[in-house]
């Protein structure tokens, strides 16, 4: 995924369940926040 973040303009998350204890909105929020850091610093 790191190196798709070089080239994409965005992506889409989908399937968070939302009946467990929230480790999936997490696991979703951590993916997102590394594919915008990461789409940022490529375009320094």
């Amino acid at each position: 995924m790191w190196a798709l973040a070089l080239q994409a303009a965005g992506f889409d998350y989908v399937e968070v369940a939302p009946f467990d204890s929230g480790q999936t909105a997490a696991v979703a929020a951590q993916i997102v926040r590394e594919f915008i850091a990461r789409h940022w610093v490529a375009g320094r």
